[in-house]
C-alpha cells in the first residue's frame, strides 16, 4: 500500500537562502511576512524622522544661541570659530560641527525667523488657497514644521537656492509630500517648479515622506544624523561587510583551503572599484590581519 503524498492544499513552499525548497508553509505566509516587513520599514522610517527632527531643532537652537549672544554679547566671527571649534572637540565624532556648519546654523535660523518676516509675499506664483497656510507656518519666531522633518542637506540646498522664505516653505512641502531626493529637489528648484505648479490647489497633509521614496532613502541613511547619534562608524563596519559578502558571493574562491586570500580579494577589488574600506576595519584579533592600505596596495585584480 503506498502512502499518499499530501496535496498542496494549504501549503506553500518557499525556497531558501541557497535555492532549495525548506519545509512548506502555510498558505498566506508571503502575505504575512510583506506585512510585517512594511510594518518594520514604516517603523524604521518613523524612528529616523524623529531622529532627523531633533537634530534640525538643535541646529535651530544653535543658531538661536548664536544670534541672541552676537547681539547680546557683541561675540564676532572668532568667537563663533572657537565655539565650532570647542562643540567639536566635545563631540569628536559629529562632523555637523565645522565652523562652515556653525554658520549655516546662524543663517538657518535667521531664514526662518527675521528674514521671514522680512518677507511674505511669494511674487503671485501660488494659488490663493494655499497661501493663508504658508502664511500661518512663518510666524517668524517658530520653525516650520515641514522644514523639520527633511534633512539637513535638504534644507542647507534650501536656504542656498532659495531667498523667499514662503517659496522655500512650498519646496519643503513638496519634497515630504513626493519624496524627493536632494538631487531631485534640486532640479525642480532650478526650473522653477512653482511657476508652472503653485497654482494646483494641495493640502499639505502629508507629514512622513513616501516609505519607498528616495527622500526615505536619504533620511535613514543621513550622514549628520549618524554623526548626531555617534554610530558611525558601526555603519561603516556593516557596509564593509555586506561588501564583502557581495564580492565574496561573486567569486568565493577556495575558502576552506586558504580562507583569507578570497577575503583579501574581495578587498582588494573594493579598492578598485571605488568602494570605501575605512581603516582598521579588521580587529587585531583577525587571523586574516588585513587593512585597507594593504589591500589597496599592487596592481589592480
Amino acid at each position: 500500500m503506498t502512502k499518499r503524498k499530501p496535496t498542496a492544499a494549504g501549503l506553500a513552499k518557499i525556497g531558501g537562502q541557497d535555492g532549495k525548497p525548506t519545509a512548506a508553509l502555510p498558505v498566506g505566509y508571503a502575505s504575512l511576512l510583506a506585512g510585517l516587513k512594511a510594518r518594520v520599514r514604516a517603523a524604521q522610517l518613523r524612528a529616523a524622522v524623529s531622529v532627523n527632527r531633533e537634530l534640525i531643532l538643535l541646529y535651530w537652537d544653535i543658531g538661536k544661541v548664536i544670534v541672541e549672544a552676537q547681539k547680546t554679547k557683541g561675540y564676532g566671527k572668532q568667537v563663533v570659530e572657537r565655539l565650532a571649534a570647542d562643540l567639536h572637540e566635545a563631540f569628536p565624532k559629529m562632523d555637523g560641527f565645522s565652523p562652515r556648519n556653525v554658520w549655516r546654523m546662524r543663517a538657518f535660523y535667521l531664514a526662518w525667523t527675521e528674514e521671514s518676516q522680512e518677507c511674505r509675499q511669494p511674487g503671485g506664483t501660488l494659488d490663493s488657497k494655499i497661501l493663508p497656510q504658508l502664511v500661518a507656518e512663518l510666524d517668524g519666531e517658530n520653525l516650520p514644521q515641514p522644514v523639520a522633518e527633511i534633512p539637513w542637506g535638504h534644507n542647507v540646498l534650501l536656504l542656498e537656492k532659495i531667498a523667499n522664505p514662503i517659496l522655500r516653505l512650498w519646496y519643503a512641502h513638496k519634497t515630504i509630500e513626493h519624496g524627493w531626493s536632494r538631487a531631485v529637489l534640486t532640479h525642480y528648484i532650478e526650473t522653477r517648479l512653482h511657476e508652472r505648479e503653485g497654482k494646483a490647489v494641495t493640502n499639505f497633509q502629508r507629514t512622513l515622506p513616501p516609505p519607498q521614496s528616495d527622500l526615505a532613502e536619504q533620511t535613514l541613511k543621513a550622514p549628520y544624523n549618524f554623526d548626531f547619534l555617534t554610530i558611525r562608524s558601526d555603519a561603516h563596519e556593516r557596509d564593509l561587510e555586506q561588501g564583502l559578502r557581495d564580492e565574496l558571493l561573486e567569486d568565493p574562491g577556495p575558502l576552506a583551503e586558504a580562507p583569507c586570500l578570497p577575503v583579501f580579494q574581495a578587498l582588494r577589488r573594493m579598492c578598485w572599484r571605488g568602494r570605501a574600506i575605512p581603516a582598521g576595519a579588521f580587529p587585531k584579533s583577525s587571523p586574516c590581519r588585513l587593512s585597507a592600505s594593504s589591500a589597496c596596495r599592487g596592481p589592480r585584480l
